[in-house]
């Protein structure tokens, strides 16, 4: 049988790892995603901004030129992204990180379809897992509006790397702090509830002997509280018992005496016709009988 404090403690640390392990997991998605919509709303603002100064210096941004390219790569490098022009049937005009030329079509990209399906959008983003770079990226996309059509699509790109570095580091540092903390609570914890079934254990103890007609047996160290309570509750009940067994005992005794100082003899039999009881001169009655 298990002791009781083990299943306290069993109890106690199974408790602290569920909420080291949700707090993990919510704490790295809260932060997750606060990063990702604060990163989301720079680079429709960046996007916008780009779109804007590009407009008034009468840039053609539906045509791949030299001024253009130089003004995306500089934009890129500031925003530390990728920077994507993409005309209105989904072909690529421009990118900072590749050839326009050797990328395919845009137009099934989720951010670009989802900008090409419906006009009223402002902005569009997706988030995905990179097959080439290994890690996740988010690609917002801001429409380019020119006499109330659209002409094209800038879209910003970032990598998530750093983020998800951070998560990870995050959950390292939790499950670090986590061991370190089950640890102490497993320490406390073991101490609290040691304290707490000890007299449980002693109590437990003593009714066991009582149970073995020890009678004598007693609750020494009396606790505080309801575990005292019950430790007085204990003792009182040895003393009673133990009262109530030399007050039998002595009455046992004086039964025996006036049985043996009988001149009559005394037989007891019970319902299966056997003798539980006989004094000498039921003995001697029935001697005088067998030898006559």
């Amino acid at each position: 049988m298990t002791p009781l404090w083990r299943k306290l403690v069993l109890f106690f640390c199974s408790i602290t790892i569920v909420v080291v392990v949700v707090l993990g997991f919510f704490s790295a998605t809260i932060i997750k995603h606060n990063y990702i919509e604060n990163r989301e709303q720079q680079m429709i603002q960046s996007a916008q901004l780009m779109i804007a100064n590009l407009s008034e210096t009468g840039t053609d941004l539906t045509k791949e030129n030299k001024a253009l390219t130089t003004v995306l790569v500089k934009d890129a490098s500031l925003l530390d992204s990728r920077i994507t022009l993409i005309d209105a049937q989904g072909k690529v005009i421009n990118d900072t990180d590749e050839p326009a030329a050797t990328m395919t079509n845009h137009r099934n990209r989720p951010e670009i379809k989802a900008l090409l399906t419906d006009s009223r959008l402002a902005s569009a983003s997706d988030q995905r897992q990179s097959k080439s770079l290994g890690y996740g990226m988010l690609y917002t996309a801001v429409p380019i509006i020119e006499k109330g059509e659209l002409v094209g699509i800038i879209r910003v790109a970032v990598s998530l790397q750093m983020i998800e570095k951070a998560i990870v580091q995050l959950q390292l540092s939790l499950i670090v702090v986590g061991g370190l903390l089950v640890l102490a609570s497993t320490v406390v914890i073991i101490l609290m509830v040691r304290r707490i079934t000890r007299p449980i254990t002693t109590i437990t103890a003593v009714t066991q002997g009582l149970a073995e007609k020890d009678y004598g047996q007693r609750v020494m160290l009396l606790p505080s509280g309801e575990i005292g309570e019950l430790a007085k509750s204990v003792n009182t009940l040895g003393e009673k018992l133990q009262k109530n067994v030399t007050e039998i005992h002595v009455k046992e005794l004086r039964l025996a005496g006036v049985l043996d100082n009988l001149v009559s003899g005394v037989l007891l039999v019970n319902t299966k016709k056997r003798i539980t009881l006989a004094n000498p001169a039921m003995f001697q009655l029935i001697e005088k009988k067998t030898t006559a």
